[in-house]
This record gives structure tokens, sequence and C-alpha cells, in this order.
């Protein structure tokens, strides 16, 4: 999905994170795309009839054979944020893996596999990253309520509260039920997916950008485990959803610029 078309420069793909859409990076398309084409990688099964992808392996090849079609050769620039820094992670270890230049990734918050939430709070999980997603909190009787539902096997009770909820909250009203048993399905199946992933010992460079949460949870501490070459880790002081608006996804989005025009862009 073209989200910002740029000039001469070479293009930035952008990762969904768990929720499966790309409008959370309208703010750095608009920053970064100026002078440079930006895309966003949705995920399969937002769209009707077509199923969720079961791993982050499957993820990395739909999205490789997508940005191929952009742009088939390298160096190549790849970014995601939370869930997406996975799949663009895994990427780029394909990519180096076969012998192609990577000149950018970019993880913008990405919590390290085992360090997120429990399927068992999967409907609350949800609801509370379409409210985050909309600046909005979380109601700790809805957190409950859905903890309720999904134990007692109750999913579609539990996404007709979600929806109620989203209504009297003035967010993402317009979803039909059918829309938000898809984007439920797409969470689930990524949350699912991220716990199963092992992130392989990637040789390139990677740029993390951690926020308040990630430090809390030690996230750029995991990821130096994984990585085999340089690991640079800028701090944000914001949360997990602040990451990537305003003011601080202005700033990263800056920097990722500058990483990308600093003799990389060849």
């Amino acid at each position: 999905m073209p989200l910002a078309g740029g000039g001469g420069q070479p293009p930035l793909f952008l990762v969904h994170p768990v929720g499966g859409g790309v409008l959370c990076y309208r703010e750095a398309a608009a920053v970064l795309g100026t002078g440079r084409p930006v895309h966003g990688l949705p995920a399969p099964g937002l769209t009707p009839g077509t199923p969720p992808a079961a791993t982050v392996r499957e993820l990395a090849d739909l999205g490789l054979r997508a940005v191929r079609e952009v742009q088939p050769a390298g160096p190549y620039r790849l970014g995601g944020w939370s869930f997406g820094g996975l799949v663009a992670y895994e990427m780029a270890h394909t990519l180096t893996e076969q012998g192609e230049d990577v000149a950018l990734l970019a993880l913008l918050d990405t919590g390290f596999p085992g360090t997120g939430g429990a399927p068992d709070t999967l409907l609350a999980d949800f609801a509370e990253d379409l409210l985050r997603s909309a600046g909005l909190g979380m109601p700790e009787p809805l957190a409950a309520s859905l903890a309720a539902a999904q134990a007692a096997g109750h999913e579609e009770d539990g996404l007709r509260t979600v929806r109620d909820e989203l209504i009297r909250q003035d967010a993402g009203a317009g979803l039909t039920p059918g829309e938000l048993a898809r984007h439920y399905a797409v969470f689930r199946a990524n949350t699912l997916a991220a716990a199963a992933y092992r992130p392989p010992a990637h040789r390139g460079a990677v740029h993390f950008y951690q926020s308040t949460d990630g430090a809390r949870l030690g996230s750029a501490r995991a990821w130096a485990r994984a990585v085999r070459g340089p690991l640079v880790v800028r701090e944000l002081d914001t949360d997990h959803y602040g990451i990537v608006r305003g003011a601080h996804i202005r700033e990263t989005a800056k920097d990722m610029e500058k990483i990308m025009g600093e003799g990389l862009d060849r």
C-alpha cells in the first residue's frame, strides 16, 4: 500500500503491526515521503476470503514477494513497529542470507518474543490494541468481561462487547461485525505467530527505537542476544503507542532518513 509518493530516493517498506493495518505509519510517511516513496505492507487476512498467515516466516515470505514487485534488487530499507519489527527482522535476515544488501533495518519498539501477553488474554489484548491505537483508554471492567468471555469460549459474545465499546468511545464504529471478526482473526494469528517465533542470529545492523514500555520489558537487551551485527538503540520518552505519534515519530522518521542518507542509499 503506497503511503507516500516521495521523490527520487529508494523506497522504504514498513511492515504492519499485530493488528494488520498500516495506517499507523501515516505520520512517519508524511515526514519521509517528501523525498522518498514509503510503502506499507498490510497483513493478509483483512481482505474477505484471504486467511491470515500462521507464522512470521510465512509473513516474511509474502512481504518479500511484495517488496520485490516494487524493487527487484537491493539495497533494501525495511522497518516495522511492534509485531511488524519481527517480520521486518525475518525479511532482512532472509535477504542477508541470500547475499542481498539491507541498507536499513529499523525496529520500532518491537518486543522480543516471549515478553508479550498470553494467549488467554487475546480478546482483552485485541480491544486494548484497538482503543490505544485510537488514543483511547482501556476500561478495567472491559478487560475482565472479555477475559471471562474468552475463558468460557464465547468469543463471538466478546467481539460484540468489543464493538459496543468502540461505538461508545467513538472509535472504529464503522467496522461491521464481519470486519471486526477478520481484524480479530488477524490479531490472533499474529499474536500466536509472535509467541512461536525464534529470531535467528542476524549479521546485519539493527536500529532499535525503544519506548519506556520497551525499556521496562528489557526489549533492547533481549535483542542484543540475537543480533550479531551492530545494534544501535535510541530511547524515546513515550509509551508503546506514543512512539508512532507526534513529535516522537517525527524524531524517529528524521533519524531513519539521516541513516539512509549517510552513505547508505546506494
